[in-house]
């Protein structure tokens, strides 16, 4: 088993530039991002919402309340969130995450065999980055995502990139790495504590990332 933790960030191009852009199209026609907040641990001091986790992370938040909230200034709204409704470009989309993850778990980290008990990885979300967006450090480690019929918690994230119109917007990990993705690359790492990370601010242009995780029981 490799000891260096960075072994275990890998990142690598599973989607085409064709398929990317008809997931871009699908989101733009569909037109549902919903904002979010700048700093979702301390934007609502008055009111604050619902938190079972660490202080100051965002091991536990529940996003889905997040998501669109009209109370949100408009000088604090952020990267837009949301789902895709085209059920075919989303299929395509989820036959190359998979692919990706496949190899991950079974080329990857071939030298920890005993790892291979993911069965299934939850429907990407998007998100879109306009200049001046990021997105606070967290890690994924959450545990709203199977808290219906499937229980279990994320083990492996998965961040993928959609488009390349777009400067800065890398993402950050726990030692000050940046990783900036070409059109179509997927990374995948582990969702636990000891990978926090972040968006960096977009500068210019317009980011489309997709995310998700694998639903390990």
């Amino acid at each position: 088993m490799n000891h260096d933790i960075k072994h275990y960030v890998h990142k690598d191009r599973w989607i085409d530039d064709e398929l990317c852009d008809e997931a871009i199209d699908r989101l733009n026609l569909q037109n549902t991002w919903l904002p979010f907040p700048k700093d979702v641990v301390n934007a609502y001091p008055d009111q604050p919402r619902k938190q079972d986790g660490i202080a100051g992370s965002t091991l536990s938040i529940d996003w889905e309340q997040f998501m669109g909230d009209p109370n949100i200034p408009e000088q604090d709204r952020n990267y837009g969130l949301t789902h895709m409704n085209d059920r075919p470009t989303l299929d395509k989309l989820r036959v190359c995450v998979k692919r990706g993850l496949d190899h991950y778990v079974h080329e990857h980290l071939k030298d920890i065999p005993w790892y291979d008990y993911y069965r299934d990885f939850t429907d990407p979300k998007f998100m879109k980055y306009s200049e001046t967006h990021d997105m606070m450090e967290h890690c994924d480690h959450v545990r709203y995502v199977f808290d219906g019929k499937r229980k279990g918690i994320p083990t492996v994230s998965i961040v993928g990139n959609l488009g390349d119109d777009f400067e800065g917007g890398a993402l950050r990990m726990w030692d000050n790495t940046d990783y900036y993705f070409k059109k179509g690359e997927i990374m995948y790492f582990p969702s636990n504590f000891l990978y926090p990370h972040r968006v960096r601010e977009v500068t210019s242009g317009l980011s489309c990332l997709l995310y998700t995780s694998d639903a390990a029981d």
